[in-house]
C-alpha cells in the first residue's frame, strides 16, 4: 500500500519557501514523470473544456426533453439555478486541481486527500465512476452530432435517415476523433481554438437567426412563466400523478447535462503549461475523446483497468496515449450502439454521463471537506470561502444524483424506464465486488513513476531553476 503521507510531503518539496517550481517539478513532486508533451496554453486548455460544455451540442440534443419536461419556464430558470450551483462545484474542483494538477484528476485527488487507510478504495471507486462519466459524455456528444448530420443530409436530397445509417455516421465520427487524437497535442491545440470560435460564433449566429427569421415571437410571459408537462405517454404526466415540482426538478437535466465535462481541463493538466494555475482557470471558464483518453491513460498508469501495462503507453513520436484513445472510442461506440434509436435511451445516456461525472467530482470535494487538514492548497484558492463552497458543492451533487435516477416519463415500463440508476448501480457493484475479490490485494492507488521520495526531492531541486511563481498564503 502506498504511503500517501509521503506522497504529500514529496509534493510539498516542490514548494520551497513559498516558491512554486516548474510544471515538471510539480509533477515529479506527485511522483510522476513527464511523459505527455506539455504544450497547451491557457486558451487551448480552456478550449478543450469549452468544446465539451457546448450550448449547441448540449442544449440542442435535449431540447425536446426540455420543452416537454417543464417547458420554457423550467428551461430558463432551471438554467440560472443550475449555472449558479455548478459554478460552486467548479470552484471547489478548481481549488483541488490547482493543488494537484495531474491527468488522474478526481481519482488521484481522492487518494491524495483521503487518509492512507481509505485512500486506495476512494481512488478505485472514484476512478470507475470517472470512466462511466467520460465514456457516457463522449457518447452523449457524438450521438446528437450523428443525428444532426443525418438530418442535414435530407435537405434538397433523397436521403432517408435510418437507425443503421446513423450508427454508421456515429462510428465515423468516433473514428475521426480517434484519428485526430492519435496525432497528438500539436494538432489538438489548434483545433481547440477553432472549436472555441466555432461554438461561440455558431451560438450567436443561431440566436440572431432565430430572433430575426422566426415567423412569430412569444411573449415574455410565455418565455419566463409558461409551464408545460408532456411527460405522460398517455397524456397523464408527472404533474398530475405527482406534482409540478417533480417535473420542474427532473427538467433541470437539460441544463446540468450541458454543464458536464469541465474536468477535461484537469485531465489535460500534464499537457498544459503552468498547469497549477491554468488548469483551474480552464475548469472555471469552460473534445470529449481527448479528455476521455487522458483519463484512461492516467487510470491505466495507476494499474486500475485490466491489461493496464498494454494501455499505459505514450507514443514516442506523437507524445499521445494512442491505445487509450482507441479504447475510449470503442467503449463510447458500445454505449452509443445501445442508445441509438430510442429517445428515452438518449436521455438515459445523458443522465448516466451526469451521474458518473458528478460522482467523480463529488468524492474528492467531500474528502476535502472531511479531511481539510490534509489539503495543501495551490496558487488558486478560495481563502475563507473554501470550506462553505465545498460543502454547498457536495450538497448540490448529492441532490442531482438522486434527481437523475428518477423516472422521467409516465407510466414507467420497459420502454420508458430510466436506466441511469441501473448503469450507475452496475458500475458501483462491479467496482466494490472487484475490489473485495481481487483489487484490494494488488491495487495500490496512484502509482509513483519516481518511487523514492529522496529521488523526487532531487528531481524537484534540479528543476527548480525554471517556472518560479509565488503563491504563499
Amino acid at each position: 500500500m502506498s504511503d500517501w503521507n509521503s506522497v504529500t510531503k514529496a509534493s510539498d518539496a516542490a514548494e520551497v519557501g513559498g516558491l512554486h517550481m516548474s510544471d515538471e517539478a510539480e509533477l515529479a513532486g506527485m511522483g510522476y514523470k513527464q511523459e505527455l508533451k506539455r504544450d497547451l496554453s491557457l486558451s487551448q486548455n480552456f478550449g478543450v473544456s469549452f468544446s465539451i460544455i457546448s450550448v449547441i451540442t448540449g442544449g440542442t440534443c435535449l431540447l425536446p426533453f426540455g420543452l416537454t419536461t417543464g417547458g420554457p419556464a423550467v428551461m430558463v430558470w432551471g438554467w440560472v439555478i443550475v449555472a449558479f450551483f455548478t459554478m460552486l462545484v467548479g470552484l471547489a474542483m478548481a481549488e483541488i486541481c490547482s493543488a494537484y494538477p495531474t491527468s488522474g484528476g478526481p481519482s488521484y485527488w481522492a487518494a491524495i486527500i483521503s487518509k492512507p487507510k481509505g485512500a486506495r478504495l476512494a481512488s478505485w471507486v472514484t476512478g470507475w465512476f470517472s470512466v462511466l462519466g467520460q465514456v457516457a459524455v463522449t457518447t452523449g456528444v457524438s450521438i446528437p452530432c450523428a443525428e444532426f448530420i443525418s438530418t442535414t443530409a435530407t435537405i434538397c436530397t433523397n436521403y432517408q435517415p435510418s437507425t443503421h445509417k446513423t450508427i454508421g455516421i456515429f462510428a465515423a465520427i468516433l473514428f475521426a476523433q480517434g484519428t485526430i487524437n492519435t496525432f497528438g497535442i500539436h494538432v489538438l491545440k489548434y483545433l481547440s481554438i477553432i472549436s472555441v470560435w466555432w461554438n461561440s460564433l455558431g451560438t450567436i449566429s443561431l440566436l440572431i437567426a432565430i430572433l430575426t427569421a422566426a415567423p412569430k415571437h412569444q411573449s415574455g410571459k410565455f418565455v419566463f412563466r409558461t409551464f408545460i408537462d408532456g411527460t405522460g405517454v398517455d397524456g397523464v404526466g408527472w404533474s398530475q400523478r405527482s406534482s409540478p415540482v417533480y417535473v420542474a426538478v427532473i427538467g433541470i437535466l437539460m441544463a446540468q447535462w450541458t454543464m458536464t465535462g469541465f474536468d477535461a481541463s484537469a485531465h489535460m493538466a500534464e499537457e498544459t503549461r503552468n498547469a497549477a494555475l491554468i488548469g483551474p482557470i480552464g475548469i472555471l471558464t469552460t473534445f470529449s475523446i481527448t479528455s476521455n483518453s487522458r483519463m484512461m491513460y492516467a487510470f491505466s498508469r495507476d494499474a486500475t483497468i485490466p491489461t493496464s501495462e498494454f494501455f499505459h503507453k505514450v507514443d514516442r513520436r506523437w507524445h499521445s496515449p494512442i491505445r487509450t484513445v482507441w479504447l475510449s472510442c470503442t467503449l463510447s461506440f458500445i454505449l452509443g450502439f445501445l442508445s441509438l434509436g430510442s429517445p428515452v435511451a438518449l436521455n438515459a445516456a445523458t443522465s448516466i454521463a451526469t451521474i458518473g461525472a458528478y460522482t467523480s467530482y463529488g468524492v474528492p470535494i467531500a474528502l476535502r471537506v472531511v479531511h481539510s487538514d490534509r489539503f495543501v492548497r495551490g496558487p488558486f484558492h478560495l481563502g475563507r470561502f473554501s470550506h462553505p463552497v465545498a460543502i454547498a458543492a457536495v450538497l448540490w451533487i448529492g441532490f442531482i444524483l438522486i434527481v437523475f435516477c428518477l423516472p422521467e416519463v409516465n407510466p414507467v415500463n420497459l420502454q420508458t424506464f430510466n436506466y441511469a440508476p441501473v448503469a450507475a448501480g452496475l458500475v458501483l457493484t462491479f467496482a466494490l465486488l472487484f475490489w473485495a475479490v481481487s483489487a484490494r490485494k494488488w491495487f495500490t492507488g496512484p502509482i509513483k513513476d519516481i518511487a523514492d521520495d529522496q529521488m523526487i526531492v532531487d528531481v524537484v531541486e534540479a528543476m527548480a531553476v525554471s517556472g518560479i511563481h509565488n503563491y504563499s498564503q
